[in-house]
């Protein structure tokens, strides 16, 4: 992440804005679009500006599956849109119990982690992301040190073979 973007996002830093520095930019996500118009005339080319809404996020949690949800919550992960991917397993999590439910929480705190670096935060991110590679442990549920390694990075990617075992799993059967 190169110091132009990182100051881009700090001189965006308004209320109403959820603003993340990522590998590849500065993202902008305006869940507001009566106030988009206040930053879209202002960001260079140069910068990559996604736009999320609330009702795009919940027409996929009303219409998708859980184990679509699931593939498209972990397709947003690998590019690095970890709020959505956590709004999208928090559909989910919502419906389950017992070790299913915490595994899903786990899922979900890793995305956590990663939005709370984007988010310049790393301490918590740090935080967040050992405390949910501890519960995966307890669970015997871990993931390949290539996609969730024992030391905080970032950014994470989830690796097709670790999402082959998450849909496979003893935990995850139930659910998917």
């Amino acid at each position: 992440m190169g110091i132009k973007s990182g100051e881009f996002c700090r001189d965006f830093g308004q209320d109403g804005f959820i603003i993340r520095n990522t590998s590849y930019g500065c993202e902008i996500d305006c869940f507001e679009e009566s106030r988009c118009h206040l930053i879209s005339d202002k960001i260079p080319e140069s910068q990559i500006l996604f736009r999320s809404s609330d009702s795009h996020l919940e027409l996929l949690k009303n219409t998708l599956s859980d184990r679509d949800l699931l593939i498209q919550a972990i397709s947003m992960f690998n590019c690095e849109r970890y709020w959505e991917y956590h709004e999208l397993l928090e559909r989910i999590w919502k419906s389950q119990e017992g070790n299913a439910k915490r595994y899903i929480q786990c899922l979900i705190l890793v995305g956590v982690s990663q939005v709370k670096y984007q988010m310049n935060q790393p301490n918590i991110g740090k935080t967040v992301y050992s405390r949910a590679l501890r519960e995966m442990s307890r669970l015997n549920a871990r993931l390949s040190k290539e996609s969730f390694p024992e030391c905080f990075r970032y950014p994470l990617k989830i690796h097709d073979a670790d999402v082959r075992e998450m849909l496979e799993n003893n935990i995850m059967k139930n659910i998917i």
